[in-house]
């Protein structure tokens, strides 16, 4: 009989304890429940990338096999569910191409070649700004934003990162950090506000700006010429405001 998912779950959970207490052949055990949902991760991160700069290099097969070694680097996972070893391999996977993309940016620029443009697909980042292009700059700015998040907003940052790189829906992220599906929606919301802070001067000015204005009369006045009728953009400095205490 062909387990069923919830089976497959239980197994995988299995695995995870034996591994945070210190079962040295868990993640050898555990690779051939978990390999093909690495290799679909690690080509939705490869694909739009390798067909913008016509680069095969980088395989998926090489990617998945690269987070495995680092796997088994991690003596102690801390990890209760599945989610959470998926999450856990999109930060892999993620730092692993960024390193990979900055060595040959390097190697490139040294040669006289100008800078490469990523598609935004590579971390799925569409919605930080609304140019779908992304430089190499960019994506390594967004990686710091990111770490910075972690920093500060723990469980925001397991959100956004459950939501994004892993691709679960909110029911399924919900139930992974024992929260609400209101507040998973609340979290994510601040943190890619956040986040486009960090990486969008024009955010980060205004809302800068903002929390040095004490009349909330007068911020509320700032806001509104400052964002010239930019909605979104409003909206995102106002939760920001909320979220870090500056406006009640």
């Amino acid at each position: 009989m062909k387990p069923t998912d919830q089976d497959e779950a239980g197994e995988i959970t299995r695995i995870l304890q034996a591994w945070d207490h210190g079962d040295n052949h868990a993640v050898d055990e555990l690779m051939p429940h978990v390999v093909e949902k690495l290799r679909q991760m690690a080509r939705k991160s490869l694909r739009k990338y390798k067909n913008r700069q016509g680069d095969d290099t980088l395989q998926a097969t090489a990617l998945v096999s690269e987070t495995y070694l680092k796997l088994r680097n991690v003596s102690h996972s801390q990890l209760n569910h599945r989610e959470d070893f998926y999450a856990l391999c999109a930060e892999i996977i993620k730092n692993i191409v960024i390193d990979y993309v900055r060595r040959k940016h390097a190697l490139r620029r040294g040669k006289g070649i100008k800078n490469e443009s990523l598609d935004d697909a590579v971390f799925n980042v569409s919605w930080i700004r609304e140019s779908k292009s992304l430089s190499i700059e960019d994506l390594l700015v967004f990686k710091e934003a990111i770490d910075k998040l972690r920093a500060k907003y723990s469980r925001e940052s397991k959100v956004l990162s459950l939501k994004y790189y892993v691709g679960l829906t909110a029911d399924e992220i919900a139930d992974s950090l024992k929260i609400s599906v209101p507040t998973v929606r609340r979290d994510l919301t601040f943190a890619r506000a956040w986040v486009r802070r960090e990486v969008d001067l024009i955010t980060s000015e205004i809302f800068s700006q903002a929390v040095n204005i004490t009349s909330p009369l007068a911020r509320e006045t700032y806001l509104d010429q400052a964002c010239a009728g930019n909605a979104a953009l409003l909206k995102d400095v106002r939760l920001l405001l909320q979220r870090t205490g500056e406006l009640k």
